[in-house]
């Protein structure tokens, strides 16, 4: 005898039975479906943010890399020619003087100004800044990053903060006395804040902001992209099984 589920009417239409066993095998896929979709709602924004910040950081620490390297050139080929030939002087209040030139990390004040109008934001500073900026106090996650990168300079702090309506990825790295000339400049001038540096000294922190609004915005959209190709994906898949 045929089973009660395989019986149709002689109009062609399953029997109660048939519409009972299809209503059991979806129930499982409905609830496995609505698992999926509430997972990838939480998860894949999540790892979009993730994978944002980890891009903007890797960038972030190679933007202060080439800042670093172009210090050093600059001190190198620059500065301690000026010094040696004694008709430059390097000092902060550079502008308006014909003799006077940029310290070293007096160009990364000056480059960081530049590059604010292109998006970059670079940040050079100090609990012992230089009279000129003495108006400077450290922040919270300044000073939270001074203190990590006391016990170890190599360091890399990271925090995402909320600046005027922005999500912002703060990247801080330690800038350490790397010339003997840095050296013996910061302990010998005039209005030096601090005296008694020593080669790898903890000098200040570098600071790399960059503004993840466009890649979350971005990251935003694809959720909704694949939420909605996910989504119908479902409905599909219960018509299928409904008919």
């Amino acid at each position: 005898m045929a089973s009660i589920n395989s019986i149709t009417s002689a109009t062609g239409t399953p029997f109660k039975g048939t519409h009972g066993m299809a209503l059991r095998l979806m129930i499982p896929i409905i609830i496995a479906s609505i698992v999926i979709l509430g997972s990838a709602w939480y998860f894949i924004p999540e790892k979009v943010k993730q994978l944002a910040t980890s891009q903007a950081q890797v960038a972030a620490t190679k933007t202060v890399s080439q800042f670093k390297s172009l210090r050093a050139y600059y001190t190198r080929n620059v500065i301690k020619k000026a010094v040696k030939n004694g008709s430059l002087k390097p000092h902060y209040d550079h502008s308006d003087s014909p003799n006077r030139i940029p310290l070293p990390a007096t160009l990364i004040h000056d480059l960081s100004g530049i590059l604010a109008e292109q998006g970059t934001a670079v940040k050079l500073y100090s609990p012992f800044p230089f009279p000129n900026r003495a108006a400077r106090k450290l922040d919270d996650f300044g000073q939270r990053a001074w203190d990590q990168l006391s016990k170890d300079k190599t360091a890399v702090i990271s925090e995402i903060q909320e600046i005027n309506g922005r999500q912002v990825l703060r990247v801080a790295v330690g800038d350490t006395l790397v010339a003997q000339g840095c050296v013996n400049c910061h302990n010998s001038h005039p209005e030096t804040p601090k005296k008694g540096w020593k080669l790898g000294d903890l000098r200040g922190i570098l600071e790399i902001n960059t503004d993840l609004g466009d890649s979350l915005a971005a990251g935003t959209a694809l959720t909704y992209q694949a939420m909605g190709a996910l989504s119908l994906l479902f409905l599909i898949g219960l018509l299928f099984f409904a008919r």
